[in-house]
């Protein structure tokens, strides 16, 4: 019997379909299919979850020796969080990784989570104060200018862009004041979404008002 015949036969006694097996362990059924297949390969992580999420002895998956199912002095702390908690196998893979990083490692990851939750905080702050000016702002006359059309300089909406970019950390109100009313318009329209915007350009520093005139020119 190879591991292929070994993992069917641990499917066939835990009394479960291929698709039911696939979402036990977090891969599709095709997937089940080709590992149960003789002579495909089993990635390391796939044994690793199907041994911790029905309790299999590893030696015997890979090697048939010994008993089918690990002692229960073998079962770890995951486990126990596993049943304890009803993880998921992707949330019960997310804390293996950790738990096997080493401690420099870790520190790394937790300083990059800080900063960027860092970055997210003044990126909010930054919409929020947008959202209050435009509020704050009175609201555009039903006869302002419509928008520019295709044929016409679009250079004059990026240069008023960039100078109320410039001074929007000296004075938001006087900046968006500048805008051009249909500029204004669509930044009234696109603020709400301002403070949802986690792109990885935003990530790399993008101001948040050149998003939006970014989204108003699109």
């Amino acid at each position: 019997m190879d591991i292929n015949q070994r993992i069917r036969k641990i499917r066939q006694i835990e009394k479960k379909t291929q698709a039911e097996f696939a979402d036990a362990i977090g891969v599709k059924r095709v997937t089940v299919t080709w590992m149960e297949k003789s002579g495909n390969n089993i990635v390391d992580q796939n044994k690793q979850i199907i041994c911790d999420k029905f309790h299999i002895n590893p030696h015997w998956l890979e090697t048939g020796e010994g008993e089918m199912y690990a002692p229960p002095a073998e079962r770890d702390l995951i486990d126990e969080m596993r049943e304890r908690y009803r993880l998921n196998p992707i949330e019960e893979q997310i804390l293996r990784v950790y738990m096997e990083m080493t401690l420099p490692e870790r520190e790394r990851l937790v300083r990059y989570a800080k900063e960027v939750n860092g970055f997210l905080d003044k990126a909010f702050e930054a919409a929020r104060t947008i959202a209050a000016t435009i509020a704050a702002s009175p609201q555009a006359p039903a006869s302002a200018e419509p928008p520019a059309s295709a044929g016409e300089d679009a250079s004059t909406l990026e240069e008023t862009s960039t100078v109320a970019g410039d001074e929007l950390d000296a004075d938001p109100a006087a900046a968006f004041a500048r805008l051009r009313p249909d500029v204004q318009q669509e930044l009234m329209r696109l603020a709400p979404a301002v403070k949802r915007e986690k792109t990885r350009e935003a990530l790399t520093g993008t101001s948040l008002l050149s998003v939006c005139a970014g989204a108003g020119e699109a």
